[in-house]
C-alpha cells in the first residue's frame, strides 16, 4: 500500500486502481514479449524478465528502511498504523 500514504482519504481507492491498473498493464506487456521471443530464445527468455522483480524487491526494501507502511490510510487521513481509530 505504498500509494495511498500520500493521498487525500477520497482520493486512495482512485490511487490504488491506477496503481493496480498499470502494474496490470506492465504484465500484460510482458507476457507478450516474453512469448513471442520465447520461440526464438527459448528459457533464455527468462532472463529478460528478470530485471523487474529485481529492481521492484530492491526499491521494496529501500523504501521500507525508511517508511513503515503496515496498514493503509483510514477515513481520517491517516495512517493506521500509527493512529488505529479516529478522535
Amino acid at each position: 500500500m505504498l500509494c495511498c500514504h500520500p493521498c487525500l482519504p477520497h482520493l486512495v481507492g482512485r490511487a490504488l486502481a491506477i496503481q493496480n491498473s498499470i502494474g496490470f498493464a506492465i504484465t500484460v506487456v510482458s507476457i507478450a514479449v516474453a512469448t513471442t521471443l520465447f520461440d526464438r530464445w527459448g528459457l533464455e527468455v527468462a532472463w529478460v524478465l528478470l530485471p523487474g522483480p529485481v529492481l521492484a524487491l530492491s526499491a521494496s526494501i529501500r523504501y521500507g528502511k525508511n517508511h513503515l507502511f503496515i496498514g493503509c490510510v483510514d477515513g481520517c487521513g491517516t495512517s493506521t498504523s500509527a493512529s488505529p481509530s479516529c478522535s
